[in-house]
């Protein structure tokens, strides 16, 4: 008599396992095998309900290379601007494997990389952060009709259109580790524009009044007048 499948479990994922089928082949007791594709391009045959409950997440790989050696699942790992979500696939890299990491960066982007190049910091961010960072894109860094500065980073989840981003926006949210929600605005405490250091900027969760604070200006006046007229500035012991 053939047996009954309850589940057609095709096309589900379960942690890095996606079913494609059923298997010809019978598991230790006669269960139902389910073929499956690991994310990291292995396959692994496995018991509906070893998959349902999340005793069986990937081919082995999360707890040994294909080759067979050992390696550290890194997955929710920070580095430098890059936070680790999971295993991509493998790379051929010098004629050996590699390992590929997903990674979010603090714009939003993703980027992948191997396991090496985000511990010795070979990759710290996005190509588009890095570019911007460098200041290989700063011939493309123009003010708009608001005297704000736009920089291009098009992957960045604020960027307009054409692939601008206000550069206040920019680092604001890579201060916050996420893009900047509907009804957010940023700040100038010195009411300059082009100023975009982070400890002038000040997020807001609605429209922002006119002006600024006086003991922002005061604060602001009292610091430049140190660094470029420190003789007009009494010093206090």
């Amino acid at each position: 008599m053939a047996s009954v499948i309850k589940y057609d479990l095709t096309n589900n994922s379960y942690g890095m396992l996606k079913v494609v089928g059923r298997s010809v082949n019978r598991g230790k007791h006669g269960e139902v095998l389910w073929n499956c594709k690991c994310a990291c391009g292995g396959a692994k045959e496995a018991v509906s309900e070893r998959l349902r409950r999340g005793s069986v997440k990937s081919c082995g790989c999360i707890r040994y290379g294909r080759g067979g050696r050992k390696y550290q699942d890194i997955t929710g790992e920070v580095f430098n601007d890059l936070t680790v979500l999971g295993l991509s696939g493998r790379s051929i890299i010098n004629g050996k494997g590699r390992h590929l990491w997903k990674c979010k960066c603090v714009c939003g982007n993703i980027r992948k990389a191997t396991t090496t190049s985000l511990r010795t910091g070979a990759v710290k961010r996005c190509r588009a952060c890095k570019k911007v960072l460098s200041g290989s894109v700063m011939g493309n860094r123009i003010k708009d009709a608001n005297g704000y500065v736009l920089i291009t980073c098009r992957c960045h989840p604020n960027a307009t259109k054409q692939g601008y981003v206000r550069e206040h926006v920019y680092v604001m949210s890579r201060y916050l580790n996420r893009k900047l929600e509907k009804g957010e605005e940023v700040h100038h405490k010195n009411g300059i524009k082009d100023d975009n250091k982070l400890e002038n900027l000040e997020l807001w969760r609605s429209n922002h009044p006119s002006g600024q604070r006086v003991s922002d200006m005061v604060e602001f006046c009292y610091d430049y007048l140190k660094v470029h007229a420190p003789y007009l500035v009494k010093v206090e012991n």
